[in-house]
């Protein structure tokens, strides 16, 4: 879209979105589990004073020459998943405002 300048803030928004560190964890992990092997998860329980936390955590994995880290499943499946959201509405956002400015016909 860029290189032909239609839609030029559609294909930033979507550029945006596939370039995103949560995209491309997300990438990797499928990619991952669906052609190689399931990616490892333990119950993992953290006992630093002020922050402690306990649930499934995310073993790191590699993925097209990357070792993506460790994670907790609940940023892995909150945090990260609306931050995925809020970035792919914004493609939304972006692709109304190019159909609104238009000519009418």
């Amino acid at each position: 879209m860029k290189k032909i300048s239609i839609a030029c803030r559609v294909g930033s928004a979507a550029d945006t979105f596939l370039n995103s560190t949560e995209f491309r964890y997300l990438t990797g992990y499928v990619n991952t589990t669906k052609h190689t092997s399931l990616v490892p998860s333990d119950y993992s329980v953290v006992h630093i004073p002020g922050q402690e936390r306990h649930g499934l955590k995310l073993i790191e994995f590699p993925f097209h020459r990357n070792l993506w880290p460790e994670k907790w499943m609940s940023d892995f499946m909150g945090t990260e998943f609306e931050q995925l959201s809020n970035l792919f509405g914004a493609i939304g956002t972006e692709l109304n405002e190019y159909f609104r400015s238009l000519p009418k016909a």
